[in-house]
């Protein structure tokens, strides 16, 4: 017998989901969804980065809930292996390559 059988429920009571119009944030994230979805209606592209627990899926769950209504689709992709130095655009200028050192070539003890 579950919790739910000796309980009377025919589902849980309660879910750690909330839906995406239920979702509160944070007047700091407010701006950057709304900045995300101003970038979409001027078709700029966008990368959201940062730390983890920072709040980068709750701003994203919040614009997918404001981009489905102006008819836009928002993909998310998770990439755990992509980072910076494959972002930066090929015009900015590379390290300079380190001064090799010469080296003498040990002498042989057979001459």
């Amino acid at each position: 017998m579950t919790y739910l059988d000796a309980l009377g429920l025919s589902e849980p009571p309660f879910s750690k989901e909330i839906t995406d119009a239920d979702l509160w944030l944070p007047t700091s994230k407010q701006l950057i969804a709304d900045g995300l979805l101003e970038a979409l209606t001027e078709r700029a592209s966008v990368l959201l980065v940062g730390e983890p627990g920072v709040g980068k899926t709750c701003v994203l769950r919040a614009l997918r809930h404001r981009v489905a209504a102006a008819g836009y689709r928002l993909t998310y992709s998770h990439n755990a292996t992509l980072r910076t130095p494959r972002l930066l655009p090929p015009a900015l200028p590379r390290p300079r390559p380190r001064a090799r050192r010469h080296r003498t070539p040990l002498r042989s003890a057979h001459h």
